[in-house]
């Protein structure tokens, strides 16, 4: 995959490949997201068949398994039965994306395990049925001599790593541009949340996953999420300094850890925010109003002063300028308004938008070329050598009509000549006759 594949990643997180993923989904091909749900929103717990080998398991779960003649979705089964109001927000979180925008809905189908119906057991939520994580964001990490382990999950943990032990795993190294659209990706889902009022508030290196294939991205654990805010979880090496513990997380929270999130995703960087923070603001001087909008997010102290998910979204979208080329005294340039074109790369413009190279201008407003003089015809009167030709300051300003055209020097300096020699000539022969 190019370079210039990779950097145009990002734009597919909300585009027509979402769209088009939803699409195959319904038809039964593809696709087990939240609008391809087989499921009722509240599923007894009776009526479902789940498969013996746990996929994970979890602090609040007993384990997470397949549910038997549903290829692609899970049952995680709680150790305990939710209280009523938790059961009311996952009652809540389960119907959300029905409210959705089509391309948000799209957003959540394919790039989150959205939770689609609670397990109920004797009028108690029990459990959460959710999709699967996508066989794309498994690989086989390289073990021993040679050999390699059985497929795990490709974790945020993996990314957030310096290339040599990228090789040491028998991954790939991700390039900048990789590592650019994999944190657009997770800010468009965390954008997404921000303006339905949800909370995650459980950003980490074991719930985020990404994807060496196509850049994709894949969130977990979403069936704990609040709306508005939601109980304090630990969340280790992403503490929030402003909500200490037993505090109830909101936005601002997930404003931080998603800063956060983005610094360790674009730097590879783990450990406190602001070193990798400065490794940035080394790294791309271009990225001025990103790397300020970071600064804010995980150095105020005052939550509400953090800046929002889609504003980090906004500025990462934008793509950093190219350095100015020096520009030639041959090819001149003046700066474009507002029909200016971009530089061509092949032309040796330079390549910063709002630069144009200046055409010449169009034939009717270019000086005229010189014009030899016709040829002197009788009554030619005296012309100022410089007049122009046609209805220039010598025209007959009566008639509009041009004077002729003056003799030219050479001309009647060749008369005078012969006129002269001809005069001798003349005196010669009278001086022989007498």
């Amino acid at each position: 995959m190019s370079r210039a594949h990779e950097a145009n990643e990002a734009s597919s997180a909300t585009g027509a490949d979402d769209a088009n993923e939803v699409r195959r989904g319904k038809g039964g091909k593809r696709g087990t997201g939240w609008s391809m749900s087989p499921f009722a929103p509240d599923t007894a717990r009776s009526g479902l068949r789940l498969a013996d080998a746990s996929l994970g398991e979890g602090g609040e779960s007993t384990g997470v398994r397949e549910v038997v003649g549903h290829p692609g979705w899970v049952t995680k089964l709680y150790k305990e039965p939710l209280a009523p109001d938790e059961a009311d927000t996952l009652a809540r979180l389960i119907e959300l994306p029905g409210k959705m925008s089509w391309a948000d809905m799209c957003l959540v189908d394919r790039h989150s395990a959205w939770p689609v119906a609670r397990v109920t057991d004797r009028g108690e939520t029990v459990g959460v049925i959710m999709p699967r994580i996508p066989d794309s964001f498994y690989v086989r990490f390289a073990y021993g001599e040679g050999g390699r382990t059985e497929p795990k999950e490709l974790l945020l943990d993996h990314l957030v790593l310096q290339d040599a032990k990228f090789t040491a795993l028998g991954l790939d190294p991700p390039s900048a541009a990789r590592r650019r659209s994999t944190a657009v990706r997770f800010l468009s889902l965390g954008a997404l949340m921000e303006r339905y009022d949800v909370v995650y508030g459980d950003w980490s290196y074991r719930n985020a996953l990404w994807s060496q294939q196509n850049g994709d991205v894949f969130l977990i654990d979403l069936d704990s999420c609040g709306i508005e805010s939601r109980r304090w979880i630990r969340s280790h090496h992403w503490e929030d300094p402003l909500f200490p513990q037993g505090t109830r997380l909101t936005t601002h929270t997930d404003r931080y850890r998603m800063a956060v999130l983005t610094l360790r995703v674009l730097t590879g960087t783990r450990g406190d925010p602001r070193r990798a923070l400065e490794g940035l603001a080394e790294q791309r001087a271009g990225d001025a109003e990103l790397v300020l909008l970071l600064r804010r997010a995980v150095t105020t102290a005052q939550p509400s002063e953090r800046p929002s998910v889609a504003g980090l979204l906004a500025a990462m979208e934008v793509r950093p300028a190219a350095p100015e080329t020096p520009v030639a005294p041959s090819r001149p340039v003046a700066a474009g308004g507002a029909g200016a074109g971009a530089g061509s790369a092949t032309n040796g413009s330079p390549n910063v938008s709002g630069w144009r190279e200046v055409q010449p201008p169009p034939p009717a407003a270019r000086r005229p070329k010189p014009v030899r003089p016709p040829a002197p015809t009788a009554g030619a009167g005296p012309m100022d050598a410089d007049s122009a030709a046609t209805t220039g300051p010598g025209a007959d300003t009566a008639t509009g009509a041009t004077p002729p055209a003056p003799l030219p020097r050479s001309v009647g300096c060749s008369i005078a000549f012969w006129a002269v020699g001809l005069l001798f000539f003349l005196l010669g022969v009278l001086v022989a006759v007498r």
